[in-house]
């Protein structure tokens, strides 16, 4: 049964995503970001901590370089081009709230609110033949 499974199905080593841009310097930078994070955590002083952070900050910055170095080399990704992650977000409920009343009502010369659609309208047309 083995056999006709190796025969009919590919017996390749597995890869991970991350191989291709995962490498020794990563490796070595997050276990001495795991074994600062152990000392921190078993005797929690201001040096090791501090030690902990900058431990981990340099792994962060060296992983994201070589994930983004080969995303490039693959399909020409650049952070650049992408939309920004603001743009995509939908407005906060107060905002979405205040653009949809926001023109709803205005005011007369008077100062008094103007609800008739046809009044705002005049009111409008008045206002802009000023300037």
């Amino acid at each position: 049964m083995v056999e006709t499974a190796k025969k009919y199905m590919n017996n390749t080593e597995r890869r991970s995503r991350k191989e291709d841009w995962y490498d020794e310097e990563c490796k070595k930078t997050l276990i001495s970001g795991n074994i600062a994070k152990i000392g921190k955590d078993q005797k929690p002083t201001k040096e090791a901590i501090k030690d902990y952070e900058e431990k981990r900050k340099t792994a962060k910055q060296i992983c994201r370089r070589k994930k983004r170095e080969y995303l490039k080399k693959k399909n020409g990704y650049n952070r650049k081009t992408l939309p920004k992650q603001r743009d995509t977000k939908p407005l906060p409920r107060s905002q979405e709230e205040k653009t949809d009343h926001e023109h709803e009502n205005c005011r007369s010369k008077e100062g008094q609110l103007i609800g008739d659609t046809v009044e705002k309208l005049d009111r409008w047309a008045e206002y802009l033949e000023t300037y």
